[in-house]
């Protein structure tokens, strides 16, 4: 088993005010490994593949710098998808809002609700080589208090991690919202974070993600090619098995859960 030869710090903690990126202010950067960078306000944020990240305001902007001697195994990115969801759910200060979280294969965090999906955030790797060997970027993306409007290319509408606080925060607030806002989110945040970062290589990683991956066993349609199939895992490069013999690489934009 690899562990990373710099996990994220407290420490090394860089907060801004605005940035076009957190993941390209690392990524364009000779910060050390282990640096991790949060904004106020992000103005062209990235998501897979290319396409942009939308979200307003009231989000986490979060970028962190794992060290290694070399790549991580393809089963790192979904484990940041996993430590998400672990540190929303262990942080006390979400008690009541956590209901309906799931992931969605391969980077989505998601809330169902009655009848309907909502994209929360999501999670965008990149990596480069580095004096000693290979930093591995990890951005993460949380609407926290409010969306954006959803956009015709969105796949799932957008939807907020305490949606249910901004009627509050529209009438002047209750001075709570400090105590619950996305900062105070890091510390639990970077602590899971970095217990994934090694427990992906773990035999018993693959299945606790299946179960919290909300299209295993599940029905889903394949928009472009017109197909129906089940979901019956994921193989150890991380990509999607459907029952029908197909393997998914990369993104679960035309796939439709039923």
């Amino acid at each position: 088993m690899v562990e990373p030869t710099a996990y994220l710090e407290l420490d090394q903690w860089i907060q801004l005010e605005e940035t076009g990126s957190t993941n390209d202010y690392l990524m364009s950067s000779s910060y050390p490994p282990g640096t991790i960078v949060t904004t106020k306000q992000q103005t062209a944020g990235k998501g897979r593949s290319g396409r942009l990240w939308r979200s307003e305001q009231s989000a986490l902007y979060f970028s962190g710098s794992f060290g290694w001697s070399k790549p991580p195994g393809p089963l790192f990115s979904l484990a940041m998808g996993l430590g998400v969801l672990h540190a929303l759910e262990a942080w006390p200060a979400l008690a009541g809002h956590r209901q309906g979280l799931w992931l969605k294969w391969p980077n989505d965090l998601v809330r169902k609700e009655t009848g309907s999906l909502k994209k929360l955030g999501g999670i965008l790797i990149e990596g480069k080589a580095s004096s000693s060997g290979w930093q591995t970027v990890v951005g993460i993306g949380i609407n926290w208090f409010s969306a954006p409007y959803a956009a015709g290319e969105d796949p799932l509408p957008p939807g907020a991690l305490l949606e249910s606080r901004r009627e509050e925060m529209d009438q002047g607030g209750t001075g709570e919202e400090a105590s619950i806002g996305p900062l105070e989110f890091v510390p639990v945040l970077i602590k899971h974070l970095n217990r994934m970062a090694v427990y992906f290589q773990n035999p018993a990683f693959p299945g606790e993600y299946r179960s919290r991956e909300i299209m295993q066993n599940r029905e889903v349609s394949l928009r472009d090619q017109g197909i129906r199939a089940v979901v019956t895992g994921i193989n150890d490069q991380g990509s999607l098995i459907l029952d029908n013999g197909t393997v998914i690489e990369d993104s679960a934009r035309n796939l439709e859960l039923l």
